[in-house]
C-alpha cells in the first residue's frame, strides 16, 4: 500500500516522515547454524555476507533534511496521502488471475440474468426457486464488481505514485539551485519573489505567446505560486495547462481568454475559482480536480459550450443549481471523492449527459430526475451509502437503475395527482355544503315571511262568539 522505496524513494521518504532510511543488517545470518557447504551454497552464502553498496537517501539528497523543503513536498503529495488512506480501508490489490476470473464470470452472469429475465417475462407465474437463485447470482455479481473496482483504484493509485515521484524530483532539483528556504518562501507567499529561473521561463513563454499569437501553452509542473495577470491578454489561446503547480488562485484576467476551449488546473491548491470564468463561452473541457475547492461559482453555468467537467478530489458539497439546465451540451461529469457531497440533484437534469461519476461521496438517494437522463450510458456510484435505489438494483447495472428511478418518478406523479384529486374533492364538498347552507337559509327567511305570527284577524267569522 505504501510507496516502494526502491521505485519511489523520495515519495516513500516524504510519506513516511522519517529522517533517514534503515540500513540493511546481517541479523538473519546465524553463525552457529551455517548453511550447507555445497559449492553453490558457498557462493550463495558469500554473496549474502557481502552487503550490496548502499547509501542513505539523505546522503545522496542532503536537502531532504531541510524542514522547509519537506513541508513543501508534503503539500505537493497531499492527493497521494488521501488516496492511500482510502485504499487502506478497502484492502490490498487483488492478483491479476483473480481479476481476470471475475471479469469472465461477470460476462457469464450478465448473460444468465438476461436469459432469466426473458423467461420471467414469458411466464405468468413467479417461481420462488428462480428468485432465490437470482438473488444468489446477484450477490456473486456484486462481489466480482467490487473486486474489479478495487483493482482499478489500485491501478490509478500506481499512476498517482509515479506522477508524484516525478513532481518531487523536479522540486528537489530546483532546490539544488535556489535553496529550499527561498523556494518555500515563493510557494507560501503569492506576493513573494518567485525563483529567478521560473520567473524568467514564464516571462519568456508569455512574451513569445503574445508575439506569435500562441494557441497552446503548457505550464504544468513548474512550481508556479501564481499565474501572471498578463496571460489574460493572449486572446488566441485555445489550450492552457497549469496543472501540478502551487496555485492558490486563478486571476480574474482569465476572462480575456475568449477563445479558450480547454483548461486544466488540476493538482494545485485552489480554494475557489474566479467568477470571471463564466466569460469563457467557448470552453469545452475543464479539469479542476485534486484541489481544495469547497464550491464552484454560479457563473460556471454560463460556460454553455462545456462538454467535460472534472471536479474530483475536492471538498464540494453541492453544484450550482443552474448547471442542470444551462450546461445543455455537457456529456461527461466527474465529481468523485468529494467526501461531503450529498445532493446531486443538479447533475440529473442535464439531458445530454453520457458519463457520470459520483463515486466515493455521501449520496444516500438519487433524485427522481435521474429518469430524465435518457442518453446516459456510463454511471459510477460506487462507495456511497445509497438507499435509493437499493444496492441490488445498482448491481444490475445502469439499465436497471434507470427503470427503477423512472418507475419511482411515475409513482410519485400518480401519488401527486391522487393527492390533488382528493384536495379538489374536499374543496368541492365544502363548496357544495356552503351553497346548500346558503340556499336553506334563504328558504327559511322566505317561508318566515308568509307565516302568521300574531295580530288581529281580518275575518269577522273568526271573531264571532260561540
Amino acid at each position: 500500500m505504501d510507496p516502494n522505496p526502491k521505485n519511489f524513494p523520495i515519495l516513500s521518504y516524504v510519506m513516511a516522515r522519517i529522517p533517514s532510511m534503515k540500513r540493511p543488517t546481517m541479523s538473519d545470518f546465524d553463525i552457529e547454524q551455517p548453511q550447507t557447504t555445497t559449492p553453490r551454497a558457498i557462493r550463495r552464502t558469500c554473496s549474502s555476507l557481502k552487503p550490496e553498496p548502499y547509501f542513505e537517501l539523505t546522503e545522496r539528497m542532503p536537502h531532504l533534511t531541510d524542514p522547509h523543503l519537506l513541508a513543501s513536498m508534503r503539500s505537493a503529495v497531499a492527493d497521494v496521502s488521501q488516496t492511500r488512506s482510502l485504499l487502506k480501508t478497502l484492502g490490498d490489490r487483488p492478483d491479476h488471475e483473480a481479476v481476470d476470473i471475475a471479469k469472465s464470470r461477470l460476462k457469464e452472469i450478465d448473460m444468465l440474468l438476461s436469459n432469466q429475465l426473458d423467461e420471467i417475462a414469458l411466464s405468468d407465474k413467479i417461481d420462488p426457486d428462480v428468485e432465490k437463485r437470482k438473488k444468489a447470482i446477484e450477490h456473486e455479481k456484486k462481489m466480482h464488481k467490487a473486486l474489479i473496482s478495487l483493482d482499478q483504484m489500485h491501478e490509478s493509485y500506481d499512476k498517482l505514485l509515479y506522477d508524484a515521484e516525478k513532481r518531487l524530483e523536479k522540486l528537489y532539483e530546483s532546490v539544488k539551485i535556489v535553496g529550499a528556504r527561498r523556494l518555500d518562501s515563493g510557494l507560501s507567499n503569492q506576493g513573494g519573489t518567485v525563483t529567478e529561473e521560473v520567473k524568467e521561463e514564464v516571462v519568456a513563454i508569455l512574451t513569445d505567446a503574445m508575439s506569435i499569437g500562441a494557441k497552446s501553452i503548457d505550464l504544468s509542473e513548474r512550481r508556479l505560486p501564481f499565474l501572471p495577470e498578463a496571460f489574460g491578454k493572449i486572446r488566441t489561446l485555445i489550450y492552457l495547462n497549469i496543472s501540478n503547480n502551487q496555485l492558490e488562485v486563478i486571476p480574474d484576467s482569465i476572462a480575456g481568454l475568449e477563445n479558450l476551449e480547454e483548461l486544466n488546473t488540476s493538482s494545485n491548491v485552489l480554494e475557489s475559482l474566479p467568477d470571471s470564468i463564466g466569460c469563457l463561452h467557448k470552453l469545452k473541457i475543464l479539469d479542476v480536480s485534486s484541489n481544495k475547492l469547497c464550491s464552484l461559482p454560479d457563473s460556471i453555468s454560463k460556460c454553455r459550450s462545456l462538454i467535460e467537467l472534472d471536479a474530483g478530489f475536492n471538498r464540494l458539497t453541492y453544484l450550482p443549481t443552474k448547471i442542470g439546465y444551462e450546461l445543455v451540451y455537457l456529456k461527461r461529469l466527474s465529481i468523485p471523492l468529494n467526501k461531503d457531497y450529498q445532493n446531486p440533484s443538479e447533475s440529473y437534469q442535464i439531458s445530454r449527459l453520457r458519463e457520470l461519476d459520483v463515486s466515493n461521496n455521501q449520496i444516500q438517494a438519487l433524485p427522481v430526475t435521474f429518469g430524465r437522463l435518457d442518453k446516459l450510458t456510463k454511471l459510477n456510484i460506487d462507495q456511497n451509502p445509497l438507499v435509493i435505489p437499493p444496492k441490488e438494483v445498482v448491481e444490475q447495472g445502469i439499465g436497471a437503475v434507470k427503470v427503477f428511478m423512472a418507475q419511482r418518478w411515475f409513482d410519485m406523479l400518480v401519488e401527486e395527482e391522487e393527492r390533488t384529486r382528493r384536495e379538489q374533492e374536499v374543496l368541492a364538498q365544502a363548496s357544495w355544503l356552503s351553497r346548500s347552507t346558503s340556499w336553506l337559509a334563504g328558504a327559511v327567511v322566505g317561508a318566515a315571511g308568509t307565516l302568521f305570527v300574531g295580530g288581529e284577524s281580518d275575518d269577522p267569522y273568526l271573531d264571532e262568539e260561540r
